[in-house]
């Protein structure tokens, strides 16, 4: 019984790790526009990202959602007040964010995928 006992213990000092080596961590930007990008919000799954962004123009801050490393924004709002901090609900069928100024300041919902917001 010793024998076997010292022979498995040499075997599991000199046999080579079965381990598989992990892959190096890289550090990827989610979003890289022009102007100043804010608030980030990844969806209950991780796959997107609803963000506030001035635009192209860099003139009013909107909520867009982005697929997580590919493809471009989707614009969900656009009125002229700033809209800011978006924030995804537990079931990924909205977005809430509140707008700031003078018409209709408050919290407000969209979809996702875009159409029209209501006020809560």
């Amino acid at each position: 019984m010793a024998l076997i006992a010292v022979a498995g213990a040499w075997l599991g000092l000199f046999s080579p790790a079965s381990e598989t080596p992990e892959a190096p961590l890289a550090i990827v930007p989610i979003t890289s526009y022009a102007g100043s990008e804010r608030d980030p919000s990844f969806s209950p799954d991780g796959n997107q990202v609803a963000f506030s962004w001035d635009g192209e123009n860099q003139d009013n801050y909107d909520i867009y959602v982005q697929l997580v490393g590919s493809g471009s924004p989707l614009r969900l709002t656009t009125n002229p007040a700033p809209d800011y901090a978006p924030v995804w609900s537990p079931d990924s069928r909205n977005i809430a964010f509140v707008r700031e100024g003078e018409e209709a300041p408050g919290i407000y919902l969209v979809s996702p995928l875009g159409g029209p917001e209501r006020q809560e």
